[in-house]
């Protein structure tokens, strides 16, 4: 594919494992196994590790791709100057801890967005639950019903965002438009590590991930 470039953000420390985004997966890291998605879809030049660790940048060395020296900056602010310096259209920002979310939803994804009028494509799980905010009810009203025929709500799953460098350079949060479309991901690459109960499942799901992509 052309004219886009991947951003991944990662950290030597975190809350779900003593190694961030360096811990073990399978026979690789995290952060390696990430990096071989992506390869699946772009050259080595279009692969971009943001990350203010030194041993993050000596992985990217090893890997043969772009290391980026984060600042003490927000992320949306990192992605605007990151904008800035690159000659491709598309961003791909992938997260790390979403090991299952890889190069088929990428390709996917990056068809979509192209083929959709939106600034930003986003990665999401569908759910048919009973869902609150501040005690009252979103998706159902009173009458109990079954779940089946509930008004499904919509989870950001923070694993890819899809968007052009001319809207990110823009004056405004990543999220503060409506031209928003979602990507609809199957359990499995909506799974998101976020503490060591979801990393230790994930490790025992690599199999079950290798097996479906087979099928």
């Amino acid at each position: 594919m052309k004219d886009l470039v991947f951003f991944i953000p990662a950290q030597e420390t975190n809350k779900y494992h003593k190694l961030g985004d360096l811990a073990p997966f399978g026979d690789t890291t995290l952060l390696q196994w990430k990096i071989s998605q992506c390869k699946k879809v772009v050259g080595d030049d279009c692969i971009y590790i943001s990350s203010t660790s030194d041993k993050i940048k000596d992985v990217s060395i090893i890997e043969n791709v772009s290391h980026i020296r984060r600042s003490n900056l927000s992320i949306e602010k990192e992605l605007k100057l990151f904008a800035e310096k690159i000659k491709e259209n598309t961003i791909i920002w992938a997260n790390v801890t979403s090991p299952f979310l890889g190069n088929f939803e990428f390709s996917k994804m990056y068809r979509q967005f192209v083929d959709s009028d939106c600034d930003l494509l986003m990665s999401v799980l569908e759910k048919k639950d009973y869902a609150f905010y501040h005690g009252e009810r979103i998706n159902f009203k009173s009458k109990f019903i079954d779940r089946s025929d509930i008004d499904p709500i919509v989870l950001a799953t923070n694993g890819v965002y899809i968007f052009n460098k001319k809207y990110i350079s823009q004056d405004n949060d990543l999220l503060d438009t409506e031209r928003i479309h979602f990507y609809r991901l199957d359990k499995l690459p909506a799974i998101e590590i976020k503490d060591i109960l979801d990393y230790s499942i994930s490790q025992d799901l690599i199999s079950l991930y290798f097996s479906n992509m087979i099928d």
